[in-house]
């Protein structure tokens, strides 16, 4: 019987996860909706209190703006799951995050303390739309503020910062902008070095005259070539789509081969192989050389698969037994 404090934990975690898996979104834009995501998971509850707070309190256009805030955040939540919209709805949830903020820094509260939470909006935005897009919201926001703050306007009335503060208040901002911008930069960096690895280990597939195939440990497909998909007859999104087929149908005549790649960091890779019966057996009759270039091809695959490549959580294609290898660390 499962643990109910860890149903409760986890399956709105596991939900969650589910809905990013199946949001129409592209692949390269999921690492943003999670962080999406994980920003309506934290922004609901602290934005309903605060509007109940407002509300109390008879600050009735501060209760609207978090009000709309707050829906704005659901709504664009549902449209990320159902619609490959992602561009306009961050920018939207941008403006409106702004505007609250802004309100936030009129309005100053006990002491001016309200205006902290401006300091939370080049991490949002950075992160949603990217370090160039995100650094001119930041800037945007900085500019309207400071307008606000040494403009008089006569429907206007923010609250008396002090010029020390102001200055200070400024730098920390951009000093929290400028590490959210490097964060994105490096992330951003990271996974360009991790595509081009993947882009080499699959230049390396290809080249193999025999069909392959590299799973987790779980048996869920990861890479495979032109070969494999001429040899099962299944298209590239049937190969990797858990729904389509269980198991690949292969003909009896070829000789199977599973090579077990164990990771550092302990986790396992399956890479197979399929060729022809009687490629496999003049396969022992190449030349020294031949061997050596097999060897070396190996052990390229070795190094870049591990780096370019990382488990997943779900798996549903089974693998066959037959002449497996016993693992080797790399």
């Amino acid at each position: 019987m499962p643990n109910p404090v860890t149903c409760m934990t986890f399956s709105p975690y596991q939900r969650l996860l589910t809905a990013i898996e199946q949001s129409p979104i592209p692949g390269a834009d999921k690492v943003r909706l999670t962080h999406f995501a994980v920003f309506v998971l934290l922004g609901q509850p602290g934005l309903l209190g605060y509007c109940v707070y407002s509300l109390v309190e008879g600050e009735l256009l501060m209760a609207l703006i978090l009000f709309v805030t707050n829906v704005t955040l659901l709504l664009s939540w549902q449209l990320l799951c159902h619609l490959p919209v992602a561009q306009p709805v961050y920018r939207t949830v941008a403006v409106i995050f702004g505007v609250l903020l802004l309100s936030l820094i009129v309005n100053g509260g006990d002491g001016g303390s309200r205006s902290l939470w401006m300091l939370t909006y080049p991490l949002f935005v950075v992160f949603l739309v990217g370090e160039k897009e995100g650094f001119i919201w930041i800037c945007s926001l900085l500019a309207v503020t400071l307008l606000v703050l040494f403009v008089p306007l006569s429907f206007l009335h923010p609250f008396p910062y002090g010029k020390e503060f102001i200055v200070r208040f400024v730098s920390v901002y951009m000093v929290v902008a400028a590490i959210a911008c490097w964060t994105e930069h490096f992330r951003a960096h990271s996974r360009t070095l991790n595509s081009a690895k993947r882009r080499q280990l699959e230049s390396v597939l290809e080249a193999l005259p025999a069909a392959v195939r590299l799973n987790d440990n779980t048996g869920r497909p990861l890479l495979c070539n032109r070969a494999y998909l001429v040899l099962t007859q299944l298209t590239h999104d049937e190969v990797f789509d858990p729904e389509e087929i269980d198991s690949p149908i292969i003909p009896p005549d070829m000789q199977y081969t599973n090579i077990p790649i164990s990771a550092p960091d302990g986790a396992l890779y399956r890479l197979q192989m399929w060729q022809e019966r009687e490629r496999a057996q003049v396969q022992p009759a190449l030349s020294d050389g031949r061997r050596e270039e097999g060897r070396h091809s190996m052990e390229y695959c070795n190094d870049t698969v591990l780096s370019s490549v990382g488990p997943h959580d779900v798996g549903v294609v089974s693998n066959t037994r037959d002449n497996q290898m016993p693992a080797k660390p790399l």
